[in-house]
């Protein structure tokens, strides 16, 4: 048992030691009979000692627990074995023995190549991003679960796997060697105009602190602002989305939890050296957990805009609980809220700004942190702070007959304000300073899936936002 496990395992049986001692001390005492516990254990004897399968008394015993996690119909409550639980901590951690590739949704039955990573043994053995695995050593992989299919491809460093793909209708058998991979949990950049962005692949205690290593070599930098990306985000430890928060948020509960009982605690702010940048958090469907804190706090007492699609809703934590048989329990024990007590369990975080492309929520979080002007031309050129729009995504203006329209959501992010869509309404709320209108989206130009109004009728419904014509044509909207 390496180092890393048995860390994790004494913390834990601690904690259930203490809360078992009792029971056993009054084992001796008479007790009221628990008659489904008892039914349990009546039927596992039965079975394994009369069935005529003759079955193994471990086959029976993994079978009802997993039958009674499946009646909870909770995704997040499992059971590992010793070894499943040494590949999950070292997920967690980000770190294990493998080839370096991550397995995305299934197609005809195979689990598809999603992402290889660099330099990784994948990439070496030829590996690509689309290849559907078919089989592992020989062995057929078509129709098999997920998790066999990853436990297959995992094994000792050093050792050696063939892994049979099928790429354009050809099968090809590539051996590959396993070696220790270190995924990639902190990127950080310079972008241009002054801007730092960080991408937090997962929320363990050693990614927090290499994400506060660059944080601090980007501030040496100067910034003007900072994008914190955790699209993609599955989560991680609770303690680390505490640590992450405190970074940004000075005092003040980051989350509550509340258990079976009704039973709150909060966990406060640190008290760590806190940043004080204009902040921007990219968040997409894959948002999940302890990115979810972080976002829905940082929301919460309006120290970041939160830009992109609605997130996962995975408001709940588990907590690890070795059993005594072997194994151990990833339990649900408490749901989380965020500072305001908002809900997040199957609701998630609703962003700012929605903005649906991958592409255009980094450029809408860049123009967040910069003091933007939308500059509208006679010939019908759109440039934003002196450059010619992008038309690679949805553009801020477009002219029709003499007539320019503006897109209500690049106009949120543009002039820092902010925007919600309530479909069942059919309307769209713009915020912008400190005037809130609400646009009925039927009377609103929908082109490639954005709304769009008239300049005139924007300016009318936001005098904050100056609008002059110039004698060569030029109109510029700035806040």
């Amino acid at each position: 048992m390496n180092k890393l496990k048995k860390r994790w395992l004494f913390s834990w049986l601690s904690i259930c030691l203490v809360a078992l001692t009792p029971a056993y001390a009054q084992a001796e005492e008479p007790a009221e009979v628990d008659f489904d516990q008892q039914r349990i254990m009546e039927i596992y004897q039965l079975i394994h000692q009369f069935h005529v399968a003759n079955p193994d008394s471990g086959d029976i015993s993994q079978g009802a627990i997993w039958g009674m996690i499946d009646s909870l119909e909770d995704p997040y409550t499992e059971y590992f074995t010793d070894e499943e639980f040494e590949s999950f901590i070292d997920e967690v951690e980000g770190s294990y023995s493998g080839v370096g590739m991550v397995m995305g949704e299934m197609v005809d039955g195979a689990l598809v190549v999603q992402q290889v990573f660099k330099a990784s043994p994948a990439e070496k053995a030829g590996i690509q991003t689309g290849d559907k695995l078919i089989a592992i050593d020989g062995e057929n992989m078509v129709n098999k679960a997920s998790e066999e299919v990853v436990a297959k491809v995992k094994g000792d460093e050093n050792t050696s796997v063939t892994i049979t793909v099928e790429r354009k209708g050809e099968t090809l058998d590539l051996k590959v060697t396993r070696q220790k991979i270190d995924l990639p949990t902190v990127t950080a950049k310079l972008l241009d105009h002054q801007i730092g962005y960080i991408e937090l692949a997962t929320f363990s205690d050693e990614a927090i602190i290499h994400l506060e290593q660059e944080l601090k070599e980007l501030e040496e930098k100067k910034l003007k602002g900072l994008i914190l990306d955790l699209r993609n985000n599955p989560g991680g430890m609770l303690s680390a989305a505490v640590d992450l928060s405190s970074l940004f948020v000075e005092k003040g509960p980051i989350v509550h939890v509340k258990d079976n009982t009704g039973n709150e605690q909060s966990f406060d702010a640190t008290g760590k050296q806190v940043h004080k940048l204009p902040l921007v958090v990219l968040v997409n469907e894959n948002t999940a957990s302890s990115s979810e804190i972080v976002a829905s706090a940082l929301k919460d007492y309006g120290l970041a805009k939160i830009i992109g699609t609605q997130t996962f809703g995975k408001g709940v934590v588990q907590e690890l609980i070795p059993l005594y048989s072997g194994g151990v329990l990833k339990l649900t024990i408490e749901e989380y809220f965020s500072p305001k007590h908002q809900v997040i369990n199957h609701q998630g975080v609703t962003p700012n700004v929605l903005v649906n492309d991958p592409e255009e929520q980094l450029q809408a979080a860049k123009y967040v942190l910069l003091d933007n002007k939308l500059t509208l031309k006679s010939t019908g050129e759109v440039r934003i702070n002196g450059e010619k729009e992008d038309g690679s995504v949805a553009v801020a203006a477009f002219r029709d007959q003499e007539k320019w329209y503006v897109s209500l959501r690049k106009m949120a992010y543009l002039l820092h304000g902010e925007i919600g869509y309530d479909l069942e309404k059919g309307q769209a709320t713009l915020q912008l300073a400190q005037d809130t209108h609400s646009i009925a989206l039927s009377e609103a130009v929908i082109k490639d899936g954005t709304a769009y109004i008239s300049l005139e009728e924007f300016l009318k419904l936001y005098p904050g936002i100056s609008g002059g014509i110039s004698a060569d044509g030029v109109i510029t909207v700035r806040s």
